[in-house]
Order: C-alpha cells, then structure tokens, then sequence
C-alpha cells in the first residue's frame, strides 16, 4: 500500500498532494492501522507516542497537539 501525504495549509482545509513538502512546519509519520485506531478514539496519542507507532518532527509540540487531537466521530 502506498503512503499518503496529506498537507494542511495554514489558511485551509486538509488536502492530498504528490509530494511531501520540503519546507513543513511539523510532520506526523504513521500508518494507516495507527491513524485509524488514533481517529477513531481506539488510541491516546500517548499511547502511539509510547508503542513507537507515531514519529514527529519540526514543530513537535504542534505535531503532538494534532495527533492528540485526531479522534472524531461522523
């Protein structure tokens, strides 16, 4: 399976690009099994961080903060 970069810019929404920006201001590294328990409330990114599935660089606070955040429901 290929990976998916998804970049938000700071004036909007979410969006799939092509290529991984050189210039991020913080960058969330995971697979899509971590997302998935991760947006669906299944995982604390406490518990990501500590099993070693989720990886943050540049702005790590913001990064943790978003990955802390990435639970929702429909």
């Amino acid at each position: 399976m290929d990976p998916a970069t998804i970049a938000v810019p700071p004036e909007g929404r979410a969006s799939l690009l092509n290529e991984v920006p050189a210039d991020a201001t913080a960058r969330i590294a995971l697979d899509r099994r971590t997302f998935a328990r991760l947006a669906g409330g299944r995982w604390t990114g406490d518990h990501a961080r500590k099993a070693g599935d989720v990886r943050v660089e540049g702005d790590t606070e913001l990064a943790n903060r978003v990955v802390d955040n990435l639970a929702f429901t429909i």
